[in-house]
């Protein structure tokens, strides 16, 4: 009994994963890799929806500046298997965050602001 319950619990965050998160993540890897196709494999896309399960973007004018860890306008673009990326500056639904050299696996929660707006990309630490 104890070796089934410490089993779901050990499967629990893999199961939890939506088809859409894991459709989400495979598509921004494609964008990302178009010309490299040979590195989406199934463990990446994997991998990368755990990644998309840490973050979410809110709309905050009160964000204290000394919460803010970056600005998306300065990260690096990841433009090597895509030469044709280019940064996202519509809606905050739309940004590609695998475009740019963030770091998901930071043990810190990151607040990157989109630009010169109020949104802002939330990252939860990595665990």
């Amino acid at each position: 009994m104890k070796l089934m319950l410490l089993t779901g619990i050990l499967l629990f965050p893999l199961l939890s994963f939506s088809q859409f998160d894991r459709s989400k993540a495979q598509s921004w890897l494609n964008e990302v890799f178009r010309d490299c196709s040979e590195y989406v494999t199934d463990e990446m896309v994997t991998d990368y929806t755990y990644l998309v399960n840490r973050y979410h973007y809110v709309h905050d004018p009160s964000m204290k500046p000394e919460d803010i860890t970056g600005n998306l306008n300065e990260i690096q673009l990841k433009n090597k298997c895509n030469m044709d990326l280019s940064r996202d500056v519509t809606s905050t639904t739309a940004i590609n965050p695998f475009k740019y050299f963030i770091d998901f696996f930071s043990k810190e929660r990151q607040v990157i602001k989109v630009g010169n707006s109020n949104h802002y990309l939330i990252i939860d630490p990595y665990l």
